[in-house]
């Protein structure tokens, strides 16, 4: 009886999983992981705030970057792929999901 209960939170979980964007952030010394499955406006750690950073995007939808806190003046736009090269100051990213918008 009791995997019968276990059974839809698990579920649950492997379906938010896959609908994660995993997002890492490198200054070429230091490096953040961010995942999130939202498309609203995320901040990043202040050690971004250089212009020596590198984005990679895995498994995801495409995320943009951007200079400001707020999501406004567009860095870069990244899809999964290799590590890119942004080399202006990154202050918050969003996911851009069609779904979400």
């Amino acid at each position: 009886m009791r995997s019968f209960i276990a059974l839809p939170a698990a579920l649950s979980c492997i379906l938010a999983l896959c609908n994660a964007a995993n997002i890492s952030i490198s200054n070429k010394t230091e490096y953040k992981i961010y995942n999130t499955g939202d498309s609203k406006c995320f901040a990043v750690d202040n050690m971004f705030q250089g212009n020596t950073n590198q984005v990679i995007v895995f498994d995801s939808f495409p995320v943009m970057f951007y200079g400001n806190a707020d999501c406004s003046n567009l860095v870069s736009m990244n899809y999964k792929g290799g590590w890119t090269d942004v080399n202006r100051p990154i202050r918050s990213f969003q996911v851009i999901r069609p779904d979400k918008q």
